[in-house]
């Protein structure tokens, strides 16, 4: 199968590259294997066999259910009501009471649908995924594949803008795709728009350059790295000395000016940031070096309420207020003020922690570090937890 106007890979790796045929005849055998369960639980790391898991809970009308972290007590938490669940992939210490698959069926080719994209465009079973609860307990949110998809939309519009199309593209991801961040930017923008994407998870800088070797032995000329900043860190080296790479596409927390400057200074780079929440998805873009200033894109809108910014789009069953103080601008764009619950106070002056962690990540010679706050009456107090790299240390300038 394909979809009309791509090309007919939906993932590559080392082996090569996996047609849609084969996916719907994986899909097909899948589907026949987990049919007794009542909701699957996805944890394949693995981006091409996720996609077969997902695809064929979908066909079925089972919910998928895609945990919050894979520590067996957030597996637990997540299938708390399943009453017959089955886990997909995982370890034994994933799997606890639950049935489990690890190894997935492989189907033939030549007896497979034409044609699947149709009914998994238009279906509406339920795919569950939970807030990172970095502020409280994790929290369930439902969605659905055409809900995905408009997410997915978001990458898609900076791939168009930098007229980067899926037929020489590359997709290499370094977000796991059970968050939410990763499932649009990278499994649903290789299944509802049609790019092809690395099924390998992609951890080290040794990773990228494996993976755009993989990526140039099966044709692309170039490759889109779906990241976040907790990653850019590390891969700064290597992302400017792999020129296949021709955009970067980041998320989750704010990147800094500094490091999107070095990183386009190689002049053939642009470095992008997507703004939104599990909430949402994705809803709005802006290129990093060009300033704070968000524009919201696949329908979306903003409003200012009573209650707080409101955002709304047509793949959206409902409106969802925004978890970050926004400075909305008469042109429908936007500025971010921060997380409503990270505004802190020093010295009678207003500030958020992402901007202060953002800050601490460019110091000289730190490998890694944190902001912590706590609060008092008066003004908030901090503490920074930093990792220092021992053979340099942290001069008074840095």
């Amino acid at each position: 199968m394909r979809i009309s106007g791509t090309s007919d890979a939906l993932c590559f790796s080392d082996q090569g590259i996996i047609s849609w045929c084969r996916f719907a005849a994986d899909v097909a055998e899948l589907r026949i294997r987990i049919s007794a369960a009542s909701h699957i639980c996805n944890l394949l790391t693995d981006r091409y066999e996720f996609m077969v898991g997902l695809a064929a809970a979908i066909l079925n009308e089972q919910d998928t259910i895609l945990p919050a972290a894979a520590a067996p007590q957030a597996i637990r938490a997540a299938l708390a009501d399943a009453p017959h669940p089955l886990i997909l992939g995982g370890e034994p210490k994933h799997h606890g009471p639950f049935d489990s698959l690890v190894g997935l069926p492989k189907g033939d080719p030549a007896t497979a649908e034409d044609d699947i994209f149709s009914e998994l465009n238009t279906s509406t079973t339920q795919i569950h995924v939970f807030t990172s609860g970095s502020t409280k307990l994790p929290e369930r949110r439902v969605k659905d594949w055409p809900t995905l998809v408009g997410g997915a939309a978001v990458t898609e519009e900076i791939l168009r803008k930098l007229d980067v199309g899926p037929g020489t593209t590359a997709i290499l991801g370094t977000t796991p795709h059970q968050h939410m961040y990763g499932l649009e930017a990278t499994v649903f923008l290789s299944l509802g728009f049609g790019h092809c994407a690395y099924r390998k998870p992609i951890f080290y800088p040794a990773d990228i350059e494996i993976a755009v070797a993989d990526a140039r032995a099966c044709g692309f000329e170039q490759a889109v790295l779906i990241t976040s900043p907790a990653h850019m860190k590390f891969f700064e080296a290597a992302l400017l000395e792999n020129p296949e790479i021709r955009a970067i596409v980041s998320a989750t927390a704010p990147l800094t000016y500094a490091q999107a400057e070095r990183l386009e200074s190689r002049g053939d780079l642009a470095v992008m940031e997507i703004y939104g929440s599990t909430e949402t998805g994705s809803l709005a873009i802006r290129r990093t070096v060009d300033g704070n200033v968000w524009q919201p894109v696949a329908g979306f809108e903003l409003s200012e309420t009573s209650e707080g910014v409101l955002a709304t789009a047509p793949h959206l069953s409902e409106g969802c207020f925004l978890g970050d103080a926004v400075d909305l601008l008469p042109d429908g764009q936007f500025s971010l003020l921060g997380r409503k619950g990270d505004m802190i106070g020093i010295a009678g002056k207003r500030s958020n922690l992402s901007a202060l962690n953002a800050i601490l990540l460019e110091t000289p010679h730190l490998l890694d570090g944190v902001v912590l706050r706590r609060q008092t009456d008066a003004d908030d107090q901090l503490a920074i937890v930093a990792v220092v790299d021992p053979a340099k240390g942290l001069s008074k300038e840095g």
